[in-house]
């Protein structure tokens, strides 16, 4: 709002050097942060590829990602075991670092970096109910 200002100012005064100037020095400007966000990720959207709800141990059914970069949603009802393991849907041996353990009632997202596939997660739980949901990262 300040620089409008100041632009139509200077306009209305006729110093029309100043303001080409000023214009100058803005592009510049922009031209900077352009570059500065290029090497920036850019917001991400993602896409569901499952979402499952239980009380008790439950391996779900496979699903693909199109991405290297996924995440899981989980939420614990109570306070309680929840163990959510992630598994390669081709040689079903779990992914290393992609557990998700909670002893306590509540939620948290978890981001899974690993080449796009085929998945299936091995959930366990005790004395709690939850809710589980995979997002690809778009």
């Amino acid at each position: 709002m300040k620089v409008a200002a100041l632009m139509l100012f200077l306009f209305l005064q006729g110093n029309e050097a100043a303001l080409r100037a000023r214009i100058a020095e803005l592009e510049a400007q922009v031209k900077a942060l352009e570059a500065k966000l290029a090497g920036q990720p850019s917001v991400q959207k993602a896409g569901v590829l499952g979402t499952w709800k239980g009380s008790t141990a439950k391996n779900t059914e496979t699903f693909t990602t199109r991405t290297n970069e996924w995440r899981i949603h989980w939420k614990s009802s109570a306070d309680g075991i929840l163990s959510v393991q992630v598994h390669d849907g081709n040689t079903n041996r779990p992914l290393l670092g992609s557990s998700v353990i909670a002893s306590k009632a509540g939620s948290d997202t978890t981001i899974i970096r690993a080449p796009a596939g085929r998945y299936y997660l091995s959930i366990t739980s005790a004395v709690t109910d939850w809710e589980v949901t995979v997002e690809e990262i778009r």
